[in-house]
């Protein structure tokens, strides 16, 4: 064996001793976030138009809704809790506000959680819409 390979396959060897005990500490890091258990369900907060359709918050402008918005954990149909990723939620919440209407021109929308729960013993996916509120803004 030369002298280099040795040397590179020792060095691996030593990495993989001292992130084996020392577990999550940069730079020995097992990377325990991809050895945990996969999640089950996907959610996003979106808007349905009157005829069904879903878009993305900032397809809209002029916001008119009633009250502050909690969309952090939302109660859906069957019973179980939907949360959005906390960053895009805040993001699409943060936009609306920045986007108030007077209402004129806007249409009747339904701000919803979608939620996408995973069944991995059928191989295969629910879709449900979880409402959070009625509010009318303007398509752009």
């Amino acid at each position: 064996m030369r002298q280099g390979t040795f040397v590179a396959l020792a060095f691996f060897s030593a990495y993989l001793v001292i992130a084996a005990g020392l577990e999550n500490l940069y730079p020995f890091s097992t990377f325990p976030m991809y050895s945990d258990s996969a999640f089950d369900t996907g959610a996003r907060l979106i808007v349905v138009d009157g005829e069904g359709i879903a878009r993305e918050v900032t397809r809209y402008t002029d916001w008119r809704c009633p009250g502050p918005l909690h969309v952090e954990t939302v109660m859906c149909p069957d019973g179980r809790a939907a949360q959005p990723a906390a960053y895009l939620a805040e993001e699409a919440t943060t936009y609306m506000e920045r986007h108030p209407g007077t209402g004129e021109g806007a249409e009747p929308v339904s701000l919803v959680v979608r939620v996408w729960r995973l069944d991995a013993d059928r191989g295969d996916f629910t879709r449900l819409d979880c409402p959070v509120v009625e509010c009318a803004a303007v398509r752009r």
